[in-house]
């Protein structure tokens, strides 16, 4: 059974009025981890505070949708 990619999209502002959107494809490896802890660990930059900034304020979604910081994340490898 083939495993559903899931796409990630956020949009970051470093600064008022400064925005900067960014996508990425979930790993195997992140497969179950948190969005939270996904986002914090690909974007160092960000404190935890600033990542859940982003999504209580539904800046961070999976698959187009808005998403809360508990969601367990799947891998973005497909199998046949």
């Amino acid at each position: 059974m083939p495993v559903k990619k899931q796409t990630t999209e956020m949009k970051i502002s470093p600064s008022p009025g400064e925005d900067t959107r960014v996508s990425f494809e979930v790993a195997a490896s992140e497969t179950g981890e948190r969005l939270d802890r996904v986002v914090t660990a690909r974007f160092p930059e960000l404190s935890r505070t600033r990542v859940q900034e982003l999504i209580d304020g539904e800046l961070v979604q999976v698959d187009g949708l808005a998403s809360k910081g508990a969601h367990r994340m799947h891998g973005g490898d497909t199998s046949d």
